[in-house]
């Protein structure tokens, strides 16, 4: 509803941008981050305490980010059988994949 007044673009009424506005004054600093930028999270896989609270929260969107927190979670987790997910939630889509997979085709793009 915030987009500038121009002849070939979409041209919201002042009862959209008030509306807009006030809904974006009730809204939590939390949920008014979510709704503008992607959030992405590490989880665990298991039925335990643990997963029920991301691992790694607010994770940098970047590949070294990724690796070094990959590299982290194999060694605490090695010899365990829980699984390092990953969770992209952004404003369009909400997307679920293990890191291992993540990693894998990161590694091979690299080569």
């Amino acid at each position: 509803a915030f987009r500038p007044l121009d002849e070939s673009s979409f041209c919201p009424l002042h009862d959209a941008r008030v509306a807009a506005a006030s809904n974006m004054a009730n809204m939590t600093p939390g949920a008014l981050a979510r709704s503008i930028a992607p959030r992405l999270e590490v989880w665990l896989e298991d039925s335990s305490d643990k997963s029920k609270e991301p691992m790694v929260e607010n994770l940098i969107m970047n590949l070294e980010s990724l690796r070094l927190t990959h590299a982290d979670l194999d060694d605490d987790a090695r010899g365990m059988s829980n699984v390092p997910i990953l969770l992209l939630d952004s404003p369009r889509q909400i997307m679920v994949c293990t890191c291992n997979d993540i990693m894998n085709r990161i590694d091979g793009s690299d080569n």
